[in-house]
C-alpha cells in the first residue's frame, strides 16, 4: 500500500482527479456555451419526463378517483419550459469584465 507512486495510483499512468475533470468541463462550457446549454436543457427535459413517467406509474390504473389528465399537454408544457434553456442567452448574463 505504501509502495504506490504519488499520482500514479497503481495504474501505471497518471489518473485524472475529479477537480481536474471539473476544471476541464468548466473550460469547455465557457468555450462552447450553446452546446453546453443544449446538453443541460436536454438533460433537464429528460429528467422531467422520467419524473412524469414515474408519477404516472404510481397512479393506480383501475382507480377512478385518479386521472392522468391530458398527457400530451403535460409533456408539451415540460418541453416548453426546459428546452428554451438551450437557446442560450449567454450574452445577456455574462459578467462584466
Amino acid at each position: 500500500m505504501g509502495d504506490e507512486q504519488s499520482g500514479l495510483r497503481g495504474y501505471g499512468r497518471p489518473v485524472t482527479s475529479t477537480l481536474e475533470l471539473t476544471r476541464g468541463a468548466k473550460a469547455s462550457a465557457q468555450r462552447h456555451p450553446l452546446p453546453a446549454d443544449t446538453v443541460l436543457a436536454v438533460a433537464l427535459a429528460v429528467a422531467a419526463l422520467v419524473s412524469l413517467d414515474t408519477v404516472y406509474g404510481e397512479i393506480p390504473a383501475n382507480d377512478t378517483s385518479y386521472s392522468h389528465g391530458w398527457t400530451a399537454g403535460v409533456v408539451i408544457s415540460i418541453l416548453a419550459i426546459t428546452l428554451p434553456l438551450a437557446g442560450g442567452g449567454g450574452s445577456r448574463f455574462q459578467s462584466p469584465p
